[in-house]
């Protein structure tokens, strides 16, 4: 998860991990990197979609920020060579020259 994190945020993570109370959890590496294994998963179908649909829920319940609004945005549309046309004097001047 610490991998996943440190390449949505655009950052390398150091594998060392420093001493903290839940240190003894990464053993017997204490890396934040988990070596591929070919050990079998026992997560059945059912626990996790039970696990899933309870922090689903968990998460509808919690408090919106009341100054955050949900917008759609508008779909793109193809304006062709306009699209990317610069405001005042300097577009009016180039509309003039491809006219």
């Amino acid at each position: 998860m610490s991998r996943q994190t440190g390449v949505a945020l655009g950052q390398e993570v150091d594998d060392k991990m420093p001493q903290h109370e839940y240190y003894e959890y990464f053993g017997p590496d204490y890396t934040l990197h988990v070596a591929p294994s070919n050990m079998e998963n026992k997560n059945s179908h059912h626990l996790l979609d039970e696990i899933r649909s309870r922090l689903l829920d968990y998460l509808s319940k919690l408090q919106h920020a009341p100054s955050v609004q949900f917008q759609e945005r508008p779909p793109d549309s193809d304006l062709g060579e306009y699209g990317n046309m610069k405001t005042g004097k300097e577009s009016k001047r180039n509309m003039k020259h491809k006219c």
